[in-house]
């Protein structure tokens, strides 16, 4: 005969509770005969569900979800149009310029180095606003003028691409405006100039779904381009319009953008299979420029999520296919089921990963697959590992065993994610909070301590 016994250990997710003041939800383990239930296991790292956050507004139907550097949260909202403005702690914010801003279908949001958010609509049109022109107050603003070097008596006539690289490397000092094409700020036109702009709209049968930052200075921004003629990655570029000075000592100078120009990245790579871009459903990029994304591949039968790695060559940039790692395909596609939303931050790349039950009765397992950033599978969120102190009593005899077990139980609807943090030195604990849109829901998650970094009970 033999009997089993379980006892389960709650302090670990209690001391994460504690310390970030936080709620932590308790779930019951499978009904067992004969099973104790005492709590939820921790020990193995895994995400904990800090608190259920906040429920968007009926109809909203979110697509999209980006964290800025400044902590704004900022989510696409299909259903309503509207692309809303949260802070770390989930409470609303009033964005200059978005307030009464409206974008059917909006699929996709970002916002880049220079504090410009792009939005992809549901007509494939991509659209820009400037935050910080609307967010500083402005003192002058100019979209060209001519000038004489103070040193050389030089005059040239400047447009405001030649004056932005003149504040960029501090030598429009040494030049005087004998004349300045002036903006009125207080005009009707300026206004217009404020408000979000349509920069770029695909012809025919041109489908943009994803959008992600350019690099820091290099005045850019990509676009997956789905098209039946050939899918591919567009990047954007674009170029000051007019230079604006500020009354912020802090941002002393802002622009304002036009499109300059678009550049297929991958012309060579589109197509169908492993190494091409096929279906692109997402982007993602990071500060050096390589390129994060998700694609549906019916040519090969499986979701893809790949990575797209720059280098320079003679002063034009090229990017290619990440296949060296590990001697396998970056981020392993069968950890995937149907891959959707993914971001990149700097403790890994998070994917959302979709998987509907087949059959009737049994269970979805949705999740956001979480790797390193050398494309190794790390462990999923949504899902908790519960483990168990098992007692097996044999012939009198105890065994002692652990059982493991993962259940997906957190996420209904994922749709998006996103991180921000990483303030923490503590070695396994970043501090970095994730959150995921899942349906209208927002939620927040934490990757669990250890019981070292516990303090003393």
């Amino acid at each position: 005969m033999f009997q089993l016994n379980r006892t389960l250990t709650l302090l670990p997710a209690l001391g994460v509770a504690l310390l970030l003041g936080c709620s932590v939800d308790r779930f019951p383990l499978p009904d067992v005969a004969g099973v104790e239930e005492t709590g939820f296991g921790a020990g193995d790292s895994s995400y904990l569900m800090l608190n259920r956050g906040i429920l968007l507004a009926e109809g909203s139907d979110p697509s999209d979800l980006f964290i800025n550097d400044d902590g704004h949260i900022y989510i696409a909202e299909a259903g309503s149009g509207r692309i809303s403005v949260w802070d770390q702690a989930l409470n609303s914010v009033v964005e200059p310029g978005l307030a009464d801003f409206l974008l059917p279908g909006v699929k996709a949001v970002a916002v880049g180095p220079e504090q410009m958010l792009y939005a992809v609509a549901g007509d494939s049109s991509l659209w820009a606003l400037n935050l910080q022109a609307n967010r500083e107050p402005l003192s002058w603003g100019l979209t060209g003028g001519i000038a004489r070097h103070r040193q050389s008596g030089q005059v040239d006539t400047l447009d405001a691409a030649e004056i932005a690289d003149m504040v960029a490397d501090r030598s429009i000092n040494r030049w005087e405006f004998i004349q300045a094409d002036s903006l009125d700020l207080q005009g009707a036109a300026f206004r217009d100039m404020l408000k979000p702009q349509r920069l770029w709209t695909g012809s025919g049968s041109t489908r943009l779904d994803a959008v992600a930052k350019g690099r820091a200075g290099k005045r850019e921004v990509f676009v997956g381009n789905n098209n039946p003629f050939g899918n591919r990655i567009n990047r954007i570029l674009f170029e000051p319009t007019a230079v604006l000075f500020t009354l912020n000592p802090d941002v002393p100078v802002v622009y304002l953008y036009g499109n300059a120009g678009l550049d297929n990245l991958l012309p060579a790579a589109s197509g169908t299979g492993v190494g091409t871009v096929e279906g692109v459903l997402s982007m993602d990029a990071d500060a050096a420029g390589s390129i994060y994304l998700t694609q549906s591949a019916p040519s090969v039968g499986w979701w893809k999520a790949q990575r797209l790695a720059v280098e320079e060559f003679a002063g034009i940039d090229y990017w290619s296919f990440d296949f060296g790692l590990q001697g396998r395909a970056f981020m392993a596609p069968e950890q995937l089921w149907e891959a959707r939303d993914i971001s990149y931050t700097a403790t890994g790349i998070f994917v959302v990963d979709r998987r509907t039950a087949p059959l009737p009765g049994m269970t979805n397992t949705h999740r956001v697959q979480v790797f390193r950033r050398n494309g190794d599978f790390m462990l999923p969120l949504g899902a908790r590992k519960i483990q168990v102190d098992t007692t097996l009593v044999v012939d009198g005899a105890p065994v002692d065993t652990l059982l493991k077990v993962w259940r997906y139980d957190q996420l209904d609807d994922p749709r998006a994610v996103a991180a921000y943090g990483n303030r923490s030195s503590r070695a396994g604990n970043d501090d970095e909070i994730i959150y995921v849109v899942d349906g209208r829901q927002v939620k927040l998650f934490m990757l669990s301590v250890s019981t070292d970094d516990l303090p003393v009970q």
